[in-house]
Order: C-alpha cells, then sequence, then structure tokens
C-alpha cells in the first residue's frame, strides 16, 4: 500500500502543490500581490522587484539554508519538518526572519498594512511553534491562512485597486487544495491544516485591517 501512495499521480501531483505552496514561498507571493494589486504598482518597477528580492532572501532563502543546516546536522529529519517535536527551533528561528523582513518593510516606508502583514506572520510563526509543542498544526495551512487574510484585508480595508472577489474565490479553492494535498500526503490529519488555516487567516486579517480601523476612527472624531 505505501508504495501504491508513492507512485500514484494523486500523490505526485500533492508533492508538486505542497512544494510550489510551501509556507517559506508565501511571503514572497503576498509581497508579490501587494506590490502589483494595490497602489504600490505606481512606485518603479525596479524598485518592486528589489523588495520582492529581499523578501525572498529573508523569509525563504534564509530558512532554507537553516532547515538543510539542521538537516546536516541530524537536528532535523526532513525540509517538512515531519516530526512535530523537531519544530520549535527552526520555526523560531524562521520568526527571527520574519522580524527582519518586518523591520526592512517600516525602514524602507512601505505602508503601515504591508508593515502589518510581515508583523501578522511574525505571531503566525509563534502560534504555530508554541502549537507544535503539544499538537502538530499545519504549517502549510498557517501560510495559506497568511494568504487568506491578506485577499480578505484588501478587500475590507480597501487597499487594493482591482476587484479582489476572483481573487478571493481562488484563493479560497486553493486552500483548499493545498490542505487536500498535505492530507493526501498522510503529513496531517483535516482538523491540522484547518486549525493552521484559520488561525493564519485570522491574524493575518485582524493585523493587516488595524491601521484601516485606526484611520476609520480618526475621521469618525
Amino acid at each position: 500500500m505505501s508504495a501504491f501512495r508513492r507512485n500514484t499521480p494523486l500523490v505526485k501531483g500533492a508533492r508538486v502543490v505542497s512544494a510550489i505552496f510551501s509556507p517559506l514561498f508565501i511571503p514572497t507571493y503576498c509581497t508579490v500581490m501587494a506590490m502589483w494589486l494595490t497602489p504600490l504598482n505606481l512606485v518603479a518597477e525596479n524598485t518592486r522587484f528589489l523588495a520582492a528580492a529581499v523578501i525572498l532572501a529573508l523569509t525563504c532563502i534564509f530558512p532554507t539554508m537553516i532547515i538543510v543546516s539542521m538537516i546536516k546536522l541530524g537536528k532535523v529529519s526532513d525540509m517538512d519538518i515531519s516530526n512535530r517535536r523537531q519544530r520549535f527551533v527552526p520555526l523560531m528561528l524562521t520568526l527571527v526572519c520574519y522580524v527582519l523582513a518586518t523591520a526592512y518593510m517600516w525602514r524602507v516606508s512601505a505602508p503601515m498594512w504591508l508593515v502589518m502583514y510581515f508583523a501578522s506572520g511574525c505571531l503566525s510563526a509563534l502560534a504555530v511553534a508554541l502549537i507544535s509543542l503539544r499538537w502538530k498544526i499545519s504549517a502549510h495551512g498557517a501560510g495559506m491562512g497568511n494568504l487568506l487574510g491578506m485577499v480578505i484585508a484588501f478587500m475590507e480595508g480597501g487597499y487594493a485597486v482591482y476587484n479582489m472577489l476572483v481573487w478571493l474565490c481562488a484563493i479560497i479553492i486553493l486552500c483548499g487544495v493545498v490542505c487536500s494535498a498535505r492530507v493526501i500526503l498522510h503529513r496531517h490529519t483535516l482538523g491540522q491544516v484547518y486549525a493552521g488555516t484559520a488561525l493564519s487567516a485570522f491574524i493575518t486579517t485582524v493585523m493587516m485591517l488595524i491601521p484601516h480601523w485606526i484611520m476609520q476612527y480618526l475621521q469618525a472624531i
């Protein structure tokens, strides 16, 4: 049965989906969306590409190097960190990378909602790390929740310059595909992928909307 699971097209597809939508790639995807779907698209294109490259380095390349180094040292068994007990240290080191990404966005005077997006990534990473001490909540689910939360915040906060309804529908479907892939690969249960997605979507949405709510309050008084 295990050989059958390894070789089916469904399992191969699930592996591809899991790789493309690894939580390490999500911040870069979200940065690209922020740079091209909001008023930031008026910024010089080379500046936008530079920002995306910096975020790719901070939230994908550096954490990947950390995980690979820990695998070589025998501290982590695989890139997915399948063993829940091995997750805390690499997740906390990844959290440091998110803090640096947040500081970078603050340093380049990015809109506050974008700074808060990366701050929400810090909080989500911390939550996943702490929960993983007791329960294997899905990091892939959390990554997709991060993406979903950004789109919801774009809609509710009026941050985007395009109609985001189609994007929202597409991301919801994509969340289902990615979460299903993790279950198909027997990396998580349905409860674990749903919990990761819901938790991160809530954190990201709320934190990104805080600047919007503050502005609304100041305009009302």
